[in-house]
């Protein structure tokens, strides 16, 4: 009887494991996250051994296991996907989260690269890049923008979204503004303009004024003949 229950006990306690481990959920784990450049690699040193992983969406990014504690990523295409890691004691330790980028660092470096005076910030949002901060003038802004299309490139759908088949195109989103002298030049012309406009206007109005006494057909004759006048005089 003693031997039956010396038996009996060590599936007692395995299936006490695995309920156990069924009831953690991703919420109570530990989450890190990861950013993977397009079409890059990046090997993660995890304080842990592991046991196994269990991967999300292989189209957004390559997860391998190099047993006993390394983790290898792979950007494939522009999203987010996660990991879940089991350490030794078939237990989840953490979850990974992976978010595949542009490539911001070479873009970045081309920016200095072609424009070192401008202050351009660059941010990856999905499928779009984003460029912010102060340019000088219109032109330097154009080139930012034309360069930064060369990185947003169109990739095969089936991303995070669920989204699958076709092309789907990338785009580039400005929150760029012209700074210093420009704005001030610009406001310049613009006083101009307004200026010309008004003096015109004004001008107009006091021949109308001094028109007032005179019928509108009388007007209209008088103005046609004044007109032929300087075409024909």
């Amino acid at each position: 009887m003693l031997n039956k229950k010396l038996k009996i006990l060590p599936l007692l306690l395995l299936g006490f494991c695995f309920q156990t481990n069924a009831g953690v959920t991703s919420s109570q784990v530990k989450h890190i996250t990861y950013q993977v450049p397009l079409n890059k690699s990046l090997l993660i040193n995890l304080d842990k051994k592991v046991d196994r992983i269990s991967k999300g969406n292989p189209q957004i990014a390559d997860v391998l296991l190099f047993p006993p504690n390394q983790i290898f990523l792979r950007g494939k295409s522009l999203g987010t996907t996660n990991a879940i890691i089991w350490d030794r004691n078939k237990r989840v330790s953490m979850v990974l989260d992976v978010e595949v980028t542009h490539n911001l660092e070479s873009l970045k470096q081309k920016l200095y690269e072609l424009l070192p005076n401008e202050r351009i910030k660059v941010r990856s949002a999905q499928s779009n890049i984003i460029l912010s901060g102060e340019v000088s003038n219109l032109v330097k802004m154009d080139a930012a923008l034309k360069l930064a299309q060369g990185y947003a490139v169109k990739q095969k759908g089936g991303g995070s979204s669920g989204q699958s088949g076709g092309q789907k195109s990338r785009g580039i989103i400005n929150m760029m503004h012209v700074g210093g002298g420009q704005q001030v030049m610009l406001e310049v012309k613009i006083a101009e303009v307004a200026r010309t406009l008004g003096r015109n206007l004004a001008i107009h109005t006091s021949a109308e004024t001094n028109l007032t006494d005179a019928e509108d057909g009388d007007f209209i004759w008088k103005a046609l003949s004044a007109g032929t006048g300087l075409f024909t005089g």
